[in-house]
């Protein structure tokens, strides 16, 4: 958490200098009216803030595999993750900072004995700071890229049914925790149909350090890798400033062999206030 803050921290102080940088560079192709329907990007020369509050569920099949990458236990996952975005835009440039927290129910069954039933209650803290940078094409279709980083903290309550016990603490419950955190870069587009609705799409790269701990502390791990992630989003502006958004996100955490990685898919949905000025 103390990372993705100086992060934030890092980038808007240097915003206001990327921005007037930006202000210079050579004059954006967009016009103003594409600008004016995603809800995030702000007009030529122009500023803009809001704010959002968003939801994250997933739902679908889950698998846990071992340090050889094998399958060792299947099942399923559902839970939300509730959380709030800012963002402050100038011309080309938006720098938005989101937290999410939720949990997530798991439940699975061994691979090698389908008597052997986890029920794992999963808590997962994210933070991500992420800066973009617009390339005008046209008025309907603007194209971008963005840097950032990512910091996912995931804990495992995980309880085996009764009958079977864990070895490492002689009882029914396994507790761990593992710490992702992630340069990355990506790009995308916004794709305006009208002043109403459009829809932003991007791909990323994530290059990952992982660090497991178990709550016994006897043993930890750590390594890295490179994940990624997509999103999708259908952008809705009702009133003017008031817009709702929604779409389909999915993201693979790569912490390497000896972590192993961890994905997670699922839809989400917002509704937030922007202001331009």
């Amino acid at each position: 958490m103390k990372k993705a803050a100086i992060s934030f921290l890092t980038f808007a102080v240097a915003f206001p200098c990327l921005a007037a940088t930006a202000a210079r560079a050579q004059g954006r192709v967009i016009d103003e009216e594409i600008v004016l329907m995603d809800p995030t990007v702000a007009a030529p020369s122009k500023w803009a803030a809001g704010a959002s509050l968003e939801g994250w569920y997933v739902v679908g099949p889950y698998k846990t595999t071992n340090s050889a990458g094998e399958t060792v236990s299947k099942g399923s996952i559902n839970g939300t993750i509730p959380g709030e975005s800012l963002f402050i835009a100038y011309d080309r440039l938006t720098l938005q900072y989101s937290h999410r927290e939720g949990n997530f129910e798991i439940k699975q069954t061994n691979v090698d004995n389908s008597a052997i039933v986890t029920t794992n209650k999963q808590r997962q803290i994210e933070e991500e700071v992420t800066l973009r940078y617009l390339i005008a094409t046209n008025k309907r279709v603007s194209p971008y890229v963005l840097v950032g980083y990512n910091e996912t903290s995931v804990a495992n309550n995980e309880v085996l049914d009764p009958g079977f016990i864990f070895t490492y603490n002689g009882t029914n419950t396994y507790r761990d925790r593992t710490k992702y955190t992630s340069g990355l870069v990506g790009g995308g587009a916004i794709i305006a149909f009208n002043e109403h609705f459009g829809v932003r799409a991007d791909g990323r790269l994530l290059f990952t350090s992982g660090v497991y701990k178990r709550d016994d502390n006897k043993f930890r791990a750590s390594g890295s890798g490179v994940g990624g992630a997509a999103t999708g989003t259908l952008y809705v502006n009702i009133v003017k400033g008031l817009n709702v958004q929604a779409g389909l996100k999915g993201q693979v955490l790569n912490g390497g062999k000896n972590v192993g990685a961890y994905g997670r898919f699922g839809m989400f949905a917002s509704a937030g206030y922007s202001l331009k000025f």
